[in-house]
């Protein structure tokens, strides 16, 4: 059972923190209220924002990516999930709950695999990137669904292997609404 923890359960864990602390900060800087109320800062240092509101999308895509991955030789949920069936860890009632709650969220990783692969793995040639966001049809409510849906298909596997949960409570949330509020305090204490 400690190898299991160690080799997949903890470094999913640490996966889908980082998916979800990426989605925070992107989040607050992309949801409109929030946005608008940034928006001098980040009208003042476009280069820094347009790049982080970028990298932490992109970041997050490729974390929610591996979560899912199907590659025997990765750490992902399938891949856990058949050691878990292989080694008869689960009795098959919680087995089935893994089994559903993996299927419950595919249709949603799907749609990150096309982001992944078709805006940020391969270079789209003109015109065709924002093809790839109308393609991927991926809301930000559906984005958090995926990771909040990830946390409790760790925390049931992780439960019934060996009666261990992890907590998702820390957020990047404050901090970067802290740092916003700190720039624009100083923008307006400069102008």
């Amino acid at each position: 059972m400690k190898n299991l923890q160690e080799n997949y359960i903890k470094p999913l864990a640490l996966i889908i923190r980082s998916a979800s602390f990426h989605f925070d900060i992107w989040w607050v800087y992309k949801e409109k209220n929030s946005r608008s109320k940034y928006l001098e800062v980040l009208r003042e240092y476009p280069q820094f924002f347009n790049n982080s509101l970028e990298a932490h999308f992109l970041a997050m895509v490729v974390e929610l990516y591996k979560l899912f991955e199907t590659r025997k030789d990765t750490v992902n949920f399938p891949t856990l999930i058949g050691v878990i069936r292989q080694d008869k860890l689960l009795d098959k009632k919680l087995l089935g709950e893994v089994e559903s709650s993996l299927t419950a969220l595919k249709p949603i990783w799907v749609k990150i695999t096309v982001l992944r692969s078709e805006l940020f793995a391969h270079t789209a040639l003109a015109g065709l990137y924002q093809k790839g966001f109308q393609k991927a049809n991926v809301t930000p409510k559906q984005i958090k669904d995926l990771i909040e849906g990830a946390k409790k298909l760790l925390n049931l596997i992780s439960d019934g292997v060996d009666r261990n949960t992890y907590s998702f409570e820390q957020q990047a949330t404050t901090a970067t609404v802290r740092i916003l509020d700190g720039l624009n305090k100083h923008i307006r204490q400069s102008g």
